[in-house]
């Protein structure tokens, strides 16, 4: 009877250790999220015969993020900005109806999903994504990969391999993350993107959001179904004022 008192008492206070745990790695999370610093500039002037009252203008409304996603469940837009660190757009849920991003929400040139980093392998058995992966190699200290969370969106940069021998060739080895502070460590869901630039969206947004259009209005040509059954296409586009 003592003995079973006595385990219950550990594991009771196993538990209330990990929740202390939980709790200290959000509280981190939350400093690394505020703190975070911006890693993209603002373009202030344009291209293509646009100027710097247009650039002006755009950082005014709304420019001043790096790109959009827009939301498979909602269609509405969402800014996206890129962050130093290791969360480099920091939590991707859509602000309109709680949808996390996935591969069928729509983006700018700034976040690609990277589907062929997503090479299958087993370890004892288990299905898992490849980790680490090679990529050509890039610029810069901060590793222009990363993943986002399934379970809460949160995302996390790829970090160099650190036992990896000197890189040979075109080629580096990168590690994507596999276990969020969310407590979510299923290896399978993740989904890995690519890093690019803030040009598009910072030089022309209407042009990003005509691409948007084009793709949606193509689905429906194509008779694919959308994930809450509808098409939102004319309805977004009134609420955005795109469409009389």
């Amino acid at each position: 009877m003592a003995s079973s008192i006595w385990s219950a008492k550990g594991r009771l206070v196993q538990a209330i250790e990990k929740v202390k745990d939980m709790d200290m790695a959000i509280e981190a999370l939350h400093s690394r999220l505020r703190n975070a610093e911006r890693m993209e500039k603002v373009h202030y002037t344009g291209t293509a015969g646009r100027d710097m009252s247009f650039g002006l203008r755009h950082a005014m409304t709304g420019g001043g993020a790096d790109g959009a996603w827009w939301c498979c469940r909602c269609a509405r837009e969402n800014n996206i900005s890129h962050w130093k660190g290791e969360h480099p757009f920091k939590h991707l849920e859509c602000a309109h109806c709680s949808q996390l991003i996935c591969k069928q929400c729509h983006t700018t040139g700034l976040l690609t999903w990277a589907k062929a980093l997503e090479l299958v392998s087993y370890s004892n058995g288990e299905k898992l994504f490849a980790n680490p992966v090679q990529v050509p190699q890039f610029a810069g200290a901060e590793v222009p990969y990363g993943s986002v969370c399934g379970d809460c969106g949160l995302t996390y940069r790829a970090t160099h391999y650190t036992i990896q021998k000197k890189s040979k060739g075109p080629f580096v080895e990168i590690q994507f993350e596999t276990s969020c502070v969310c407590d979510n460590s299923n290896a399978l869901n993740w989904r890995r993107f690519q890093i690019g630039t803030n040009d598009d969206w910072q030089v022309d947004p209407d042009a990003c959001r005509q691409r948007w259009l084009e793709r949606r209005e193509a689905q429906v040509d194509q008779h694919q179904e959308h994930p809450i059954g509808v098409c939102l296409i004319t309805e977004s586009c009134q609420i955005a004022g795109h469409i009389e």
